[in-house]
Formats: C-alpha cells, structure tokens, sequence
C-alpha cells in the first residue's frame, strides 16, 4: 500500500498544492478517459483510491492490500489499485510532459483547468 500512496503523491505532484482532489480526480478522468466507459471505470478506480488514501494518511484504518473491495462491480484486493492506478498517472505525467514540450516557457511538469477546459472545447 505504501507502493500506491507514492503513486498518489506522484499524480498530486503534478497540480498546484491548493488544488483538490476533487479537481485532480476530475481532471484524470477527463485527460485520460476515451470513452464514456473507460471514463466511469476511472472514476469508480479514482474515488477508491482516494478513499483508502484519506484512511491512511488520517490514520483511520490500516490497509495491508489484501481488504476485499469492489472495483466497477467486480471483487479485487485492494492491492489491486495500484495497478489500475499506475496507467493513469502514467497518462497524466505523459500529458504533462507533452505540454511542457509545446511551450518552452514552461519549467515544471503542472496540470490546472484550462488544460481540462482544452479538452473538453
């Protein structure tokens, strides 16, 4: 579970630090999904994610990542997350990284709302 709170922090490094879940996980579904499907799946892996993280890093419970949890329907580990997880930070850093290869006046890896505002207009 340490493994997934990591890849968390690494998607969270990409936003402004005032920024909120809400908003990173909106924004995730819509950069990464390509279909009305893929973009509940990602939602549904998004909000279990960001469960668990607030459990954790509250101190509410404990994870181990063998916790049975339902995923799109579907019984998993909840170590299973993180590799629904890994694609789409994987995506998002890729967005990032093109972004910042398009305008030279960028210096750092950053997603705000008009990346999303691009995306759907």
């Amino acid at each position: 579970m340490e493994n997934l709170l990591e890849l968390i922090f690494s998607l969270e490094g990409l936003f402004d630090e005032k920024v909120s879940s809400d908003f990173i996980r909106y924004c995730c579904i819509v950069l990464t999904s390509g279909d009305k499907k893929e973009a509940n799946k990602n939602r549904d892996i998004l909000n279990r994610v960001y469960r668990i993280r607030n459990d954790i890093v509250h101190g509410k419970k404990i994870y181990n990542g063998f916790e049975e949890i339902k995923i799109n329907g579907k019984k998993t580990l909840s170590q299973t997350l993180f590799f629904y997880l890994k694609p789409i930070v994987a995506k998002m850093i890729l967005f990032a990284i093109e972004k910042i290869n398009k305008n030279s006046k960028l210096k750092n890896l950053t997603i705000n709302s008009d990346d999303m505002i691009e995306k759907i207009f």
